[in-house]
């Protein structure tokens, strides 16, 4: 895929994030080559546009607003839950 090829598509895509708030992984994978999916999510971020692994308003679901725009929230995963107050 070529600049010229995908840089309309990434143009949309950041419509859509700036409208929206949020563009999902699904979107920015169909949008943009592999080898450029982290430089635009990064540059994503810095406009305030999150991204989500699924569209929060999907079944239900609703976009939680933050100080810089609506941003869905994304779960942590640390790999073991651990209790807070240090006992095993």
């Amino acid at each position: 895929m070529t600049t010229d090829a995908w840089e309309p598509a990434l143009d949309r895509l950041i419509e859509i994030g700036r409208e929206r708030g949020y563009v999902t992984v699904a979107e920015l994978s169909a949008a943009i080559p592999s080898e450029k999916v982290s430089a635009v999510m990064v540059m994503l971020s810095e406009m305030g546009v999150g991204i989500v692994t699924k569209d929060p308003t999907a079944d239900g679901g609703s976009v939680v607003e933050s100080p810089r725009g609506p941003l869905s929230p994304l779960p942590l995963h640390s790999g073991a839950e651990a209790p807070l107050d240090g006992n095993p």
